[in-house]
């Protein structure tokens, strides 16, 4: 099996865990909810080691395409891209949800008569439905916006992997993951591979 062969084998997976990282969709989904969780406390973080130098005789290597993301500055714009859009939509979803809580406490009131009533019902009606299609719109505008900026990812990331994968004459490169049970931090490409993608080469 040729060192390209099995780059692009392993490949495909990297690129598949890559794609959650581009920020999730599911604060739309939590829209409804009025509460904001309490911040967590920021916990001292333990000196980073210097990575040791890569073993010149290594076939086998892994990398993390969440660290290539957060690392470069290619993928924190990405990101970025998809953190505004999700506020965005996140804040004209809680706009109607709003609107509508206002006219159903007015409907709760019980200080209207009969047939401003049943416009005010029709109304409520109206503004339930437009919600539930606002969050059907927002999360596919995000999931659009996540799948072409993730092509775009993949379309500049992909040759800098193989040229990392090629020039370490490497036989495998594998995705870090929580399957990997340990791994010598001397064969992790990811800081190489950000680094590269920003340099574009």
């Amino acid at each position: 099996m040729s060192n390209r062969f099995s780059l692009r084998a392993v490949l495909v997976i990297l690129l598949t865990v890559g794609a959650v990282a581009l920020v999730g969709v599911s604060a739309l989904a939590r829209a409804q909810q009025t509460q904001t969780p309490a911040k967590p406390q920021a916990q001292p973080q333990a000196p980073t080691q210097a990575q040791a130098p890569f073993p010149a005789d290594a076939k086998i290597a892994y990398m993390s395409i969440q660290g290539v993301i957060d690392g470069s500055k290619l993928g924190q714009s990405f990101s970025q891209k998809v953190k505004a859009l999700q506020e965005q939509k996140v804040k004209e979803i809680e706009k109607l949800q709003k609107a509508l809580q206002d006219n159903q406490a007015k409907l709760g009131s019980g200080l209207m008569n009969p047939e401003a009533r049943v416009t005010l019902e029709r109304e409520i009606e109206r503004q339930q439905v437009d919600l539930q299609r606002a969050q059907q719109d927002a999360q596919a505008e995000v999931e659009y916006l996540q799948a072409e900026l993730q092509q775009q990812f993949e379309q500049q990331v992909r040759p800098i992997i193989e040229k990392v994968a090629a020039e370490r004459n490497l036989h495998m490169l594998f995705a870090a993951g929580p399957e990997m049970l340990w791994a010598n931090r001397a064969l992790d490409l990811t800081a190489e591979v950000a680094r590269r993608l920003d340099a574009g080469k």
